[in-house]
């Protein structure tokens, strides 16, 4: 008996740690943060346009990502008019394991001005990497 309920709980570990492994390491669609999406961001096209073309705002990244200084634009396409009253408080951001696309919105819901930033991904482990995936995932289900 003691040995069919050790059997019993092993099995339903193994099938708990394949679901977390297949939770964790799901593919990810490829991004729709690119420089090309980027470059048809104009003025005065509208919040849901822009969502339309990169997707929802959100964070991307498959793994830990720092900003690429050697290819970094130095904030070209920053397209800010002189009334910051007018932008919205809180800008869309994208981050993907390329780049990241800030969107700032006047207060009617137009663009008014968007920035890209090449980005390039931590050199991590595999153990590194996969903690990484899992404390986000956890952070997605569980947020703060």
């Amino acid at each position: 008996m003691r040995r069919r309920t050790l059997l019993v709980a092993l099995a339903g570990l193994a099938v708990v740690v394949a679901a977390g492994s297949a939770v964790v390491l799901w593919p990810q669609p490829p991004s729709r943060i690119t420089r090309g999406n980027f470059d048809q961001i104009r003025g005065g096209m509208t919040r849901v346009e822009v969502h339309a073309l990169l997707g929802p705002p959100g964070d991307y990244a498959t793994g830990d990502t720092e900003i690429d200084w050697d290819s970094h634009d130095k904030g070209k396409r920053f397209l800010l008019s002189n009334n910051p009253e007018t932008w919205r408080l809180m800008p869309d951001v994208w981050g993907g394991d390329r780049a990241r696309v800030m969107v700032v919105y006047y207060t009617n819901g137009t663009v008014v001005g968007a920035k890209y930033s090449p980005v390039r991904r931590v050199d991590q482990g595999p153990l590194d990497r996969l903690l990484w995936r899992a404390k986000r995932q956890w952070r997605r289900w569980f947020p703060e």
